[in-house]
Protein backbone atom coordinates (compact mmCIF):
# COMPACT_ATOMS: atom_id res chain seq x y z
CA UNK A 1 0.00 0.00 0.00
CA UNK A 2 0.93 3.11 -1.18
CA UNK A 3 1.99 5.98 1.78
CA UNK A 4 3.50 9.53 1.38
CA UNK A 5 5.70 9.15 5.11
CA UNK A 6 7.71 6.49 6.20
CA UNK A 7 8.98 7.00 10.44
CA UNK A 8 11.77 5.90 11.49
CA UNK A 9 13.06 6.33 15.07
CA UNK A 10 13.95 4.74 18.09
CA UNK A 11 11.48 3.03 20.21
CA UNK A 12 13.11 5.10 23.02
CA UNK A 13 11.90 8.28 21.25
CA UNK A 14 7.72 6.58 20.42
CA UNK A 15 6.05 9.46 22.88
CA UNK A 16 7.38 12.16 20.19
CA UNK A 17 7.39 9.98 17.37
CA UNK A 18 3.62 9.41 18.41
CA UNK A 19 2.82 13.33 18.35
CA UNK A 20 4.58 13.70 15.29
CA UNK A 21 2.31 10.46 13.52
CA UNK A 22 -0.83 12.27 14.80
CA UNK A 23 0.08 15.68 13.32
CA UNK A 24 0.98 14.54 10.33
CA UNK A 25 -1.83 12.48 9.55
CA UNK A 26 -4.03 15.69 10.96
CA UNK A 27 -2.10 17.59 7.97
CA UNK A 28 -3.64 15.34 5.50
CA UNK A 29 -0.70 13.03 5.33
CA UNK A 30 -0.48 9.15 5.01
CA UNK A 31 1.86 7.80 7.46
CA UNK A 32 3.46 4.56 7.93
CA UNK A 33 5.36 3.39 11.40
CA UNK A 34 5.98 -0.05 12.73
CA UNK A 35 3.17 0.00 15.81
CA UNK A 36 1.12 -3.29 15.99
CA UNK A 37 4.46 -5.14 14.47
CA UNK A 38 5.94 -7.91 16.58
CA UNK A 39 9.64 -6.59 16.58
CA UNK A 40 12.31 -9.03 16.00
CA UNK A 41 10.23 -11.44 13.27
CA UNK A 42 10.06 -12.08 9.94
CA UNK A 43 6.61 -10.62 9.19
CA UNK A 44 8.04 -7.18 10.52
CA UNK A 45 11.26 -7.38 9.05
CA UNK A 46 9.38 -7.64 5.70
CA UNK A 47 7.05 -5.11 6.43
CA UNK A 48 9.33 -2.23 7.28
CA UNK A 49 11.36 -3.59 3.60
CA UNK A 50 7.86 -3.08 2.03
CA UNK A 51 6.63 0.17 3.79
CA UNK A 52 10.25 1.98 2.80
CA UNK A 53 9.73 0.38 -0.80
CA UNK A 54 6.35 2.04 -1.10
CA UNK A 55 7.17 5.40 0.69
CA UNK A 56 7.29 8.94 -0.95
CA UNK A 57 9.99 9.77 1.40
CA UNK A 58 11.08 8.47 5.15
CA UNK A 59 11.45 11.26 7.89
CA UNK A 60 14.02 10.04 10.49
CA UNK A 61 13.30 11.41 13.68
CA UNK A 62 16.82 12.22 15.66
CA UNK A 63 18.42 11.62 19.17
CA UNK A 64 20.82 10.21 21.09
CA UNK A 65 18.82 6.94 21.23
CA UNK A 66 18.15 6.81 17.27
CA UNK A 67 22.22 7.97 16.26
CA UNK A 68 22.42 4.72 18.35
CA UNK A 69 20.01 2.62 16.78
CA UNK A 70 20.81 -0.45 14.52
CA UNK A 71 18.00 -0.85 12.97
CA UNK A 72 17.12 3.04 12.20
CA UNK A 73 20.79 2.89 10.53
CA UNK A 74 19.22 -0.21 8.43
CA UNK A 75 16.08 1.77 7.48
CA UNK A 76 17.97 4.96 6.48
CA UNK A 77 21.01 2.96 4.40
CA UNK A 78 17.74 0.92 2.71
CA UNK A 79 15.75 3.91 1.75
CA UNK A 80 19.48 5.89 0.11
CA UNK A 81 19.72 2.17 -1.71
CA UNK A 82 15.63 2.59 -2.64
CA UNK A 83 16.49 6.57 -3.82
CA UNK A 84 13.71 7.47 -1.34
CA UNK A 85 14.49 11.06 0.31
CA UNK A 86 15.01 10.99 3.61
CA UNK A 87 14.16 14.34 5.55
CA UNK A 88 16.23 14.00 9.12
CA UNK A 89 13.86 15.65 12.24
CA UNK A 90 15.71 16.63 15.01
CA UNK A 91 13.78 16.05 18.50
CA UNK A 92 16.44 15.55 20.96
CA UNK A 93 20.10 16.61 21.44
CA UNK A 94 21.90 18.46 19.34
CA UNK A 95 23.96 17.88 15.69
CA UNK A 96 27.04 16.41 17.40
CA UNK A 97 25.19 13.78 19.56
CA UNK A 98 21.58 12.84 17.42
CA UNK A 99 22.95 13.44 13.90
CA UNK A 100 24.39 10.00 12.16
CA UNK A 101 27.17 10.69 9.98
CA UNK A 102 25.83 9.84 6.43
CA UNK A 103 23.42 13.01 7.31
CA UNK A 104 25.43 15.50 8.39
CA UNK A 105 25.48 17.80 5.29
CA UNK A 106 21.35 17.44 5.08
CA UNK A 107 19.52 20.41 6.02
CA UNK A 108 16.84 19.14 9.09
CA UNK A 109 13.35 19.83 10.55
CA UNK A 110 14.00 21.20 14.03
CA UNK A 111 11.60 20.41 16.03
CA UNK A 112 13.17 20.97 19.73
CA UNK A 113 12.24 24.33 20.25
CA UNK A 114 9.22 25.56 18.20
CA UNK A 115 7.54 21.89 17.47
CA UNK A 116 4.65 23.43 15.66
CA UNK A 117 6.90 25.45 13.30
CA UNK A 118 8.82 22.47 12.32
CA UNK A 119 5.94 20.83 11.38
CA UNK A 120 4.27 22.92 9.46
CA UNK A 121 7.35 24.07 7.92
CA UNK A 122 8.12 19.88 6.61
CA UNK A 123 4.32 19.83 5.56
CA UNK A 124 4.56 23.33 3.62
CA UNK A 125 8.07 21.77 1.67
CA UNK A 126 5.80 18.17 1.49
CA UNK A 127 3.26 19.37 -0.69
CA UNK A 128 5.42 21.80 -2.35
CA UNK A 129 8.25 19.40 -3.37
CA UNK A 130 5.38 16.05 -4.66
CA UNK A 131 3.00 18.45 -5.69
CA UNK A 132 -0.35 17.45 -4.12
CA UNK A 133 -3.18 18.83 -2.27
CA UNK A 134 -3.14 18.55 1.11
CA UNK A 135 -6.66 16.39 2.12
CA UNK A 136 -9.15 18.58 3.77
CA UNK A 137 -9.55 17.78 7.45
CA UNK A 138 -12.53 16.94 8.88
CA UNK A 139 -13.65 18.86 12.34
CA UNK A 140 -13.52 16.14 15.05
CA UNK A 141 -16.62 14.78 15.84
CA UNK A 142 -18.45 15.71 19.13
CA UNK A 143 -17.31 12.95 20.99
CA UNK A 144 -14.70 12.16 23.63
CA UNK A 145 -12.19 9.37 23.27
CA UNK A 146 -10.07 7.67 25.67
CA UNK A 147 -6.40 7.48 26.16
CA UNK A 148 -5.82 3.55 28.06
CA UNK A 149 -4.65 4.31 31.36
CA UNK A 150 -1.52 3.01 33.05
CA UNK A 151 -1.35 0.05 34.81
CA UNK A 152 -1.51 0.28 38.26
CA UNK A 153 -2.68 -3.29 39.30
CA UNK A 154 -5.67 -5.11 38.27
CA UNK A 155 -8.45 -3.01 40.48
CA UNK A 156 -6.58 0.33 40.22
CA UNK A 157 -6.55 0.31 36.92
CA UNK A 158 -10.67 -1.21 36.90
CA UNK A 159 -11.41 2.04 38.65
CA UNK A 160 -9.21 3.88 36.75
CA UNK A 161 -10.80 3.24 33.39
CA UNK A 162 -14.27 3.91 34.62
CA UNK A 163 -13.58 7.12 35.82
CA UNK A 164 -11.86 8.37 32.30
CA UNK A 165 -14.77 6.38 31.06
CA UNK A 166 -17.36 8.57 33.08
CA UNK A 167 -15.39 11.69 32.48
CA UNK A 168 -15.23 11.06 28.81
CA UNK A 169 -19.23 10.58 28.75
CA UNK A 170 -19.81 14.08 30.62
CA UNK A 171 -17.59 15.64 28.48
CA UNK A 172 -19.35 14.64 25.61
CA UNK A 173 -22.82 15.40 27.04
CA UNK A 174 -22.02 18.52 28.43
CA UNK A 175 -19.99 19.93 24.92
CA UNK A 176 -23.98 20.49 23.62
CA UNK A 177 -24.46 22.98 26.18
CA UNK A 178 -21.80 25.42 26.18
CA UNK A 179 -19.94 27.33 23.68
CA UNK A 180 -16.41 26.04 24.00
CA UNK A 181 -14.03 25.27 20.73
CA UNK A 182 -12.97 22.19 23.05
CA UNK A 183 -12.88 21.07 26.47
CA UNK A 184 -10.61 18.70 27.52
CA UNK A 185 -9.28 16.55 30.60
CA UNK A 186 -5.44 15.89 31.28
CA UNK A 187 -3.54 13.88 33.87
CA UNK A 188 0.09 15.18 34.28
CA UNK A 189 0.46 16.87 30.87
CA UNK A 190 -1.31 13.51 29.04
CA UNK A 191 -4.25 13.87 27.71
CA UNK A 192 -7.48 12.18 29.25
CA UNK A 193 -10.36 12.83 27.27
CA UNK A 194 -11.49 15.44 24.59
CA UNK A 195 -14.05 16.67 23.16
CA UNK A 196 -15.29 19.76 20.76
CA UNK A 197 -14.23 20.40 17.22
CA UNK A 198 -10.22 20.89 18.04
CA UNK A 199 -7.57 18.69 15.38
CA UNK A 200 -5.33 16.93 17.79
CA UNK A 201 -2.53 19.02 16.59
CA UNK A 202 -4.38 21.93 17.97
CA UNK A 203 -5.10 19.75 20.98
CA UNK A 204 -1.47 18.93 21.67
CA UNK A 205 -0.35 22.66 21.57
CA UNK A 206 -2.90 23.56 24.03
CA UNK A 207 -1.78 21.01 26.35
CA UNK A 208 1.92 22.49 26.30
CA UNK A 209 -0.12 25.99 26.93
CA UNK A 210 -0.83 24.14 30.48
CA UNK A 211 1.46 22.68 30.96
CA UNK A 212 3.84 25.43 31.44
CA UNK A 213 1.84 26.66 34.46
CA UNK A 214 3.00 26.20 38.02
CA UNK A 215 0.17 24.09 39.93
CA UNK A 216 0.60 22.64 43.21
CA UNK A 217 -1.89 20.65 44.92
CA UNK A 218 -3.43 22.69 47.12
CA UNK A 219 -4.15 25.33 44.62
CA UNK A 220 -8.37 25.04 43.62
CA UNK A 221 -8.93 28.46 41.86
CA UNK A 222 -9.12 28.61 38.40
CA UNK A 223 -7.07 30.28 35.42
CA UNK A 224 -8.33 31.97 32.03
CA UNK A 225 -5.34 33.36 29.53
CA UNK A 226 -5.59 34.66 26.53
CA UNK A 227 -3.20 32.24 23.85
CA UNK A 228 -2.85 32.44 20.14
CA UNK A 229 -2.13 29.37 18.67
CA UNK A 230 0.52 28.93 16.25
CA UNK A 231 -1.27 26.00 14.45
CA UNK A 232 -4.33 28.21 12.80
CA UNK A 233 -2.76 32.10 13.78
CA UNK A 234 -6.66 32.29 15.57
CA UNK A 235 -7.00 33.83 19.19
CA UNK A 236 -8.38 31.77 21.89
CA UNK A 237 -8.84 32.13 25.89
CA UNK A 238 -9.16 29.62 27.40
CA UNK A 239 -9.80 28.33 31.22
CA UNK A 240 -8.55 25.47 32.90
CA UNK A 241 -9.17 24.25 36.91
CA UNK A 242 -7.78 21.60 38.48
CA UNK A 243 -10.55 19.01 39.60
CA UNK A 244 -10.49 15.67 40.60
CA UNK A 245 -8.16 12.86 40.95
CA UNK A 246 -5.00 15.52 40.06
CA UNK A 247 -6.36 16.01 36.83
CA UNK A 248 -6.78 19.61 35.06
CA UNK A 249 -9.63 20.52 33.51
CA UNK A 250 -9.31 23.16 30.27
CA UNK A 251 -12.31 24.96 27.79
CA UNK A 252 -11.33 26.71 24.94
CA UNK A 253 -13.22 29.46 23.90
CA UNK A 254 -12.99 32.25 20.87
CA UNK A 255 -11.28 35.17 22.32
CA UNK A 256 -14.44 37.12 21.50
CA UNK A 257 -16.42 35.34 24.00
CA UNK A 258 -17.34 37.43 27.65
CA UNK A 259 -15.20 36.52 30.82
CA UNK A 260 -18.75 35.77 31.96
CA UNK A 261 -20.13 33.32 29.39
CA UNK A 262 -16.76 31.68 30.22
CA UNK A 263 -16.94 31.33 33.83
CA UNK A 264 -20.67 30.31 33.59
CA UNK A 265 -19.85 27.62 31.38
CA UNK A 266 -16.96 26.12 32.97
CA UNK A 267 -19.27 26.48 36.85
CA UNK A 268 -21.87 24.49 34.87
CA UNK A 269 -19.00 21.55 33.32
CA UNK A 270 -16.82 21.40 36.89
CA UNK A 271 -20.12 21.14 38.78
CA UNK A 272 -21.30 18.11 36.50
CA UNK A 273 -17.67 16.78 36.61
CA UNK A 274 -18.12 16.37 40.31
CA UNK A 275 -21.50 15.26 40.54
CA UNK A 276 -20.18 12.37 38.49
CA UNK A 277 -17.27 11.76 40.45
CA UNK A 278 -18.17 12.41 44.32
Amino acid sequence: MQHQVFLSYSHQDALIMQRVRDDLRTAGLSVWTDEGIEPGTLSWKRAIQQAIETTTCLVAILSPAAKASEWVERELEYARVQGIPVIPMLAHGDERTSIPFDLITRQFVDIRIDYQQGIHHFTNWFYGKFEVQPAQESPAPLEAFLLEPKPQGTQANERDADLVRQLALTLTQQALDVSAEAIFITRKNELVAQSGSMSRAMIHELITIVGSSNWDGSHTGARVRFIDLLSNGQDYMMYSVQTMDDMMLSMVFKGTTSLLAIRRSAAQLVKALGGENG
